[in-house]
């Protein structure tokens, strides 16, 4: 599933995604080699959808970071989402 949309980054378009498996963003990241942003929603994310719950022990987000050179940050807002800033 892919949308096109304006976010809070300082970019035209970002790119949303579903995926079903973590490794689908590393070969999304790999294969598109001239994406920046990237908005995404795992459906192996274990995170709760509980906004008033700290961001803390974000298993999905520390193995993003640890496999992508990226800046992620988890959205606060929609907290199924993470947001990449691919370099």
């Amino acid at each position: 599933m892919l949308h096109s949309f304006d976010h809070h980054w300082l970019c035209d378009v970002c790119l949303q995604i579903i995926v079903e498996y973590r490794t689908n963003v590393l070969d999304l990241v790999n294969t598109l080699t001239n994406l920046r942003p990237l908005y995404v929603q795992n459906q192996d994310n274990k995170w709760i959808n509980d906004r008033t719950l700290p961001l803390i022990d974000d298993e999905l987000a520390e193995w993003l970071r640890s496999h992508l050179p990226c800046t992620i940050v988890r959205d606060t807002y929609f907290v199924k989402y993470i947001r990449l800033w691919i370099r």
